[in-house]
């Protein structure tokens, strides 16, 4: 994948994973608006790839799931590992602004 050259915000990346993790009626919006290659750091990609799958596939997911579909793809490391991931969930309290985040990415 070529990922985007700097300038770039990562905190807005992560706000936009986190907010698609924790609000469901948000994912379908970030999925629908963003590809892997709109993502700055390879780690957020990643993780952005293994959401959409599991949501294609229809299969519920929380931490513990995304975590497990990581590893078994082989990919956890890839996206920071399990502590990684719980940091983005445990630092978004809200999906507020998400419209306005994914255009700061896609732009």
């Amino acid at each position: 994948m070529n990922f985007r050259e700097a300038p770039a915000s990562t905190e807005v990346e992560k706000h936009i994973i986190g907010g698609a993790f924790l609000f469901p009626e948000s994912l379908s919006l970030v999925l629908e608006r963003l590809q892997p290659e709109d993502f700055y750091l390879e780690r957020h990609a990643v993780i952005f790839e293994a959401m959409r799958d599991l949501q294609t596939s229809g299969a519920a997911f929380g931490l513990q799931g995304l975590s497990h579909y990581l590893a078994a793809a082989g990919r956890l490391d890839s996206a920071g590992g399990d502590g990684y991931i719980m940091e983005i969930s445990a630092e978004v309290v809200s999906d507020a602004g998400m419209e306005h985040h994914i255009g700061i990415v896609k732009d």
